[in-house]
């Protein structure tokens, strides 16, 4: 038995270094055939073969599921599959450390914490040839931004306002930041008459995490009540020396402030001595009017402090 080993340069026939590739050699040996332990002929035969030049690293890939948002940011645990093409000897091994870790095999790795991360990696193949490392950094916020009330337009004692209520919020991201191009938190205006309406603001942050706070029992009511009757009338001319005075009123809203009512007959505040309710009021004299012009005043408020007042004669 006879063994032969043969080296080669890499070097074509001028001397000049071969592009990878495969290639096929031809060598010649000589071999003894033996036979009971007598050497019995002598040959000559050629031995061909392929040997794989690769003088080329391979060629890195990732992949980041799920993939991070326009701003870069991962809301969920992530996962990175790590590949390599090597068209030459073929990949051996690939490598990767995690935040300046141990260096570890493999292709595949999970990143479930929060924050920043930096995952360096590359990979061997079978001539020996190694990449330079590559690094990607994945950040990770799973936390939802807060969001707080900093100030509402106030309302009176009765929980009514008389005028479009303003709410500023205020907001904070402490990992990936807030997202300024999503709004939602500038302050809320609400600005059209009811009750019990709600104010609402809302907050993204960077990675997509929302966040939303709700204002609730906002009372706006602008419009002043409605004086419906009033009795006498503007004008009138009685006989009845003792006339009553009589009104009805109204606010659909909020409703009338029945402590609030006033009522003025001949400039004298007679309010105590009517009967009054949300509807309407009852004034009768306890004495006979002088002969002449008596001035009738009446103002009233609702819920929410809009004051209606009017001023009337009677003859």
């Amino acid at each position: 038995h006879v063994s032969m080993e043969s080296v080669w340069s890499g070097m074509n026939a001028q001397g000049v270094p071969v592009p990878d590739g495969t290639y096929t050699y031809r060598t010649s040996g000589t071999y003894l055939r033996v036979k009971n332990g007598t050497k019995v002929i002598a040959a000559s035969e050629m031995l061909t073969g392929e040997v794989v030049v690769d003088s080329t690293a391979p060629l890195p890939a990732v992949t980041i599921t799920p993939a991070p948002n326009n701003n870069g940011w991962n809301k969920t645990d992530v996962t990175i599959e790590l590949t390599a093409a090597d068209a030459g000897s073929g990949v051996a091994a690939t490598y990767y450390a995690t935040d300046g870790g141990a260096t570890v095999e493999g292709t595949a790795l999970g990143l479930a914490s929060e924050g920043a991360h930096e995952v360096q990696f590359w990979s061997v193949d079978n001539a020996g040839n190694s990449e330079e490392p590559k690094l990607i950094e994945v950040r990770i916020d799973k936390t939802s931004p807060a969001i707080w009330v900093v100030s509402r337009t106030p309302p009176n004692a009765l929980g009514w306002n008389k005028a479009p209520v303003e709410v500023v919020y205020g907001v904070a991201d402490a990992l990936s930041g807030v997202d300024t191009n999503a709004g939602g938190y500038e302050a809320d205006v609400v600005g059209t008459e009811g009750a019990d309406q709600t104010a609402s603001g809302s907050v993204v942050d960077m990675a997509g995490n929302p966040s939303g706070i709700t204002v609730q029992h906002v009372n706006i009511d602008m419009t002043p009540p409605a004086i419906l009757s009033l009795v006498p009338a503007d004008g009138a001319t009685t006989t009845n020396a003792q006339q009553a005075v009589t009104t009805t009123y109204g606010d659909p809203l909020s409703g009338i402030r029945t402590e609030s009512t006033v009522l003025l007959v001949a400039g004298i505040n007679v309010t105590s001595q009517a009967v009054v309710t949300a509807e309407g009021l009852v004034y009768a004299p306890p004495a006979p009017f002088v002969e002449g012009d008596v001035s009738v005043s009446l103002s009233l408020q609702d819920l929410a402090d809009n004051l209606r007042s009017i001023t009337t004669t009677f003859h």
